[in-house]
């Protein structure tokens, strides 16, 4: 192979080398059982053991690790916000991306203490021995100490070429597609569930993300609202277990009064290249124009409105309306159904119910 000829004039006291060709079969040159400092191919063998570990439930891609806002995916995208080695963050998550070995190394922190393994023990085991890959205790930065040798990284690279430990879904990480359906959420009932999995299958959505209002400014001046905490708790216990719907706490961890306009800058700067789809439902059309810098909504996001009962009208230039499930139920109607005692196991998932019961909220009766 004129490549390993090549190789042979090289002025350096070892070299090694291999080819993978289109049959994958591996051709090799050169010391064969020297290991070689990766460098910052290690941070590939850290990417894909947090794959891995994703697949195994052991962590997510949205954990939050390091500073306010960031997540796993921001560190393995190197769009964490931190400089090439320095603890501190240099800016904001998902602003633009900084070449970070403190990233992967925050990274490899805390899938070492999600796991309960030292991560490169976590490696060894998740990534290595599947492959058949043999080598000497690892030790140092997971962003650039991995050792392997010439055999050892082959197998990795065919790995990549044709993965076996991860899924296709996994480890391409293609531009997402979102929905965004915020509400006050006082309490979730089966009818948001119900369009939130309409929404995602029929506009083909990665996720449907349900934003909790930490203060919903058009409802506190008429009515109590039950805490944040409590409401977040209960839409988690309504999404456990549904694939693609997410419980977000992104306007709670900001605090203040909640503005539509901030939670979907704050999306765009998250998920860098994703489509955002702004669902709303189709009572909220007419007063859509009151709410903070709504004129600037619709440059970030493609707003999706929900077809509810009793309501007909045009909308605006560019909107788009969803035919979903008409479930004829309302947060209000809960509330009074729960408040003297009636039956609503029709209207709440038995998850919510279950966290209502546990939390002893909307009780001034009994429920049944």
């Amino acid at each position: 192979m004129r490549a390993f000829d090549l190789l042979g004039t090289w002025p350096v006291e070892r070299v090694s080398a291999a080819v993978i060709d289109k049959r994958g079969e591996v051709h090799v040159h050169g010391d064969e059982t020297h290991e070689y400092r990766l460098a910052s191919i290690s941070k590939v063998i850290t990417a894909w053991a947090v794959l891995v570990a994703c697949e195994e439930g052991t962590v997510s891609l949205e954990d939050a690790v390091g500073q306010d806002g960031c997540t796993l995916r921001h560190l393995l995208a190197h769009a964490g916000g931190y400089s090439f080695d320095g603890d501190s963050p240099i800016t904001s998550p998902g602003k633009r991306r900084t070449y970070s070995n403190t990233g992967y190394e925050l990274a490899a922190a805390h899938l070492a203490e999600a796991s309960g393994f030292d991560f490169w023990h976590y490696v060894g085991e998740a990534v290595f021995a599947p492959l058949g890959i043999v080598a000497s205790e690892q030790a140092g930065s997971a962003a650039k100490d991995a050792r392997l040798d010439i055999v050892g990284l082959s197998l990795f690279l065919a790995e990549l070429r044709r993965p076996r430990l991860v899924s296709r879904e996994t480890f391409i990480d293609v531009p997402a597609s979102l929905g965004v359906f915020g509400g006050t959420f006082d309490p979730p009932h089966r009818g948001h569930l119900a369009v939130a999995q309409a929404a995602r299958t029929t506009l083909g959505l990665d996720a449907v993300h349900f934003v909790v209002a930490n203060d919903p400014w058009q409802k506190t001046d008429r009515r109590g609202v039950t805490s944040a905490a409590d409401r977040l708790a209960l839409v988690q216990a309504m999404v456990a277990g549904q694939e693609g719907l997410v419980a977000d706490d992104c306007e709670i961890r900001r605090g203040g009064a909640s503005y539509t306009i901030d939670t979907v800058r704050e999306f765009s700067e998250r998920f860098p290249g994703a489509t955002l789809h702004l669902l709303i439902g189709r009572d909220l059309v007419e007063g859509f124009s009151t709410w903070h810098e709504s004129w600037k909504i619709g440059r970030l996001t493609r707003i999706v409105v929900l077809d509810r009962p009793g309501y007909s009208q045009s909308l605006p230039q560019g909107w788009m309306s969803l035919a979903v499930p008409q479930v004829d139920v309302s947060s209000t109607e809960v509330r009074d159904a729960l408040l003297s005692g009636r039956d609503v196991g029709d209207d709440l998932p038995a998850a919510v119910l279950h966290e209502i019961r546990a939390r002893g909220l909307y009780q001034s009766a009994v429920l049944s």
